[in-house]
């Protein structure tokens, strides 16, 4: 999986883990701006904020995801 944080929680970001053409999705929390990505096999992906309001989708690269652990991305920030 891939975890990590969405902030400002204001973005009320959808986070999406691309590879070709597998697309796992998920919500960060509107209240502390976690997010988790079960499910998602052993690879490399591009994992992009879709963002509401005034601020910028974003797209982190190169994402690596090894069997049997969950990547932390820590904290990602989006900009207005």
């Amino acid at each position: 999986g891939i975890e990590g944080y969405a902030l400002p929680t204001l973005a009320k970001s959808e986070i999406n883990a691309i590879n070709g053409i597998d697309t796992f999705r998920t919500n960060a929390d509107t209240t502390t701006g976690y997010f988790l990505i079960r499910g998602v096999p052993a690879n490399s992906y591009n994992v992009l904020f879709v963002n509401r309001g005034s601020f910028k989708d974003s797209t982190v690269n190169g994402v690596t995801v090894v069997t049997g652990s969950v990547t932390d991305m820590d904290t990602v920030t989006m900009q207005p």
